[in-house]
């Protein structure tokens, strides 16, 4: 299918801050969930089947619910998902914040994924439209991207201290007020108009497609490894004798790395070599994991985390870009959704397998399904580079 220019009216200045904004909110939801794992495991006596069950349900709800909210962009505007999208999830942090129970905490996992999908699919569907002037969708949504680590390490490098400092509650309760503010940021920018040619009759021609169905299975283990890593890091070194603060240090060096590997992924990457650098991500990958596999020591550890965040922080921006280069504009908003979806699908997968051998025999051994994750995420690439 013929891939026409789309034309659009040109955003101020003020929607290029809330499309990085809704990246940098959404690294921090991520961070966030994953850093309060520790507290809520203490609090409520949990094993590490219960603790992956909580982020890894954060996850499979989203993939479940992106599809249809995603597709919103197309049919009601940035504007509206957008607001709602921020307001929900100011509602659903101060819900968690004074949950009492397991059960209830849970529930607020699954609950938060309705809003950070709203924001996660406002901000990468307009990037590509706001920077380099459109010309570059790899670069645009790496770069963007790269702002999702820098809410994330904001909260895990604090989060800590702060729970310390003003407890559980009101730690949570100031995240929600931070995100309240950006609610109302939103209201006064001016969106993109996309003018496209959406044809609900073209739309199976396009979810259809072999390059298309090879990007979503890229994604789902490219996701995969980075999740598998990131949301055990800090347990993981916990478990090598790390004390929580050096643990939680941890994964703020792993979020600081995924904001580093997209910044300067964003310098030399193109629709062209796309799949060339994802299949060299893979293969480094599955090195580190090996080498964390076979170590024991804390710094190997530490070491191997943070080289997992340089290598699989751009994968997930690399598919997008590559797919939005590939994709008629008309249907970014549907087709990122489900590309999205099958990565948290992942997301939700990898990590939870890692607790599942965890709980049988350790959690270096978890890791093994990382290794396993890269593997194929590689062999992907190889298809990939064959298309």
């Amino acid at each position: 299918m013929p891939r026409p220019k789309p034309s659009y009216i040109k955003p101020e200045s003020m929607i290029q801050i809330i499309a990085i904004l809704c990246l940098a909110i959404y690294g921090a939801i991520i961070s966030l969930l994953v850093g309060l794992k520790l507290d809520i495991a203490k609090r409520f006596g949990l094993n590490d089947t219960k603790v992956g069950l909580l982020f890894s349900s954060f996850m499979l709800a989203g993939a479940i619910g992106v599809v249809f909210l995603s597709s919103m962009i197309d049919v009601l505007g940035h504007r509206i998902v957008t607001v709602f999208g921020f307001t929900f999830t100011t509602l659903a942090l101060l819900l968690l914040a004074f949950a009492r129970t397991y059960r209830q905490t849970l529930v607020m996992y699954v609950v938060m994924s309705v809003g950070a999908m709203c924001i996660i699919s406002v901000g990468n569907t307009i990037l590509p439209h706001v920077l380099f002037g459109g010309g570059n969708e790899s670069a645009a949504t790496n770069l963007g991207n790269a702002f999702y680590g820098v809410g994330a390490f904001l909260v895990s490098y604090n989060l800590t201290g702060m729970l310390l400092r003003v407890g559980y509650k009101r730690t949570v309760s100031v995240f929600a007020g931070l995100v309240l503010v950006c609610a109302v940021l939103s209201l006064f920018a001016e969106y993109p108009v996309i003018i496209s040619a959406f044809s609900f009759a073209d739309l199976p021609q396009v979810l259809t497609s072999s390059f298309f169905l090879m990007a979503l299975i890229t994604n789902f283990f490219g996701a995969g490894v980075e999740n598998g890593v990131g949301s055990w890091a800090n347990t993981y070194m916990s478990r090598l004798g790390s004390t929580d603060k050096q643990a939680n240090m941890t994964l703020s060096l792993f979020f600081v790395a995924v904001l580093v590997s997209r910044l300067v992924t964003a310098t030399f990457v193109t629709p062209v070599n796309t799949p060339q650098v994802l299949l060299g991500i893979a293969v480094l990958a599955a090195i580190v994991l090996t080498v964390m596999l076979l170590s024991r020591h804390k710094a190997v550890g530490m070491a191997g985390i943070i080289a997992m965040g340089l290598l699989m922080g751009s994968a997930c921006p690399n598919v997008f870009g590559y797919m939005f280069s590939k994709v008629d504009a008309a249907y970014h908003g549907t087709s990122f959704g489900i590309l999205f979806a099958t990565g948290l699908a992942g997301g939700s997968v990898l990590p939870g397998l890692v607790g599942i051998v965890a709980r049988k025999k350790s959690l270096r051994y978890g890791f093994i399904v990382n290794i396993i994750g890269a593997v194929a995420f590689g062999a992907c690439a190889l298809i990939i580079m064959t298309m």
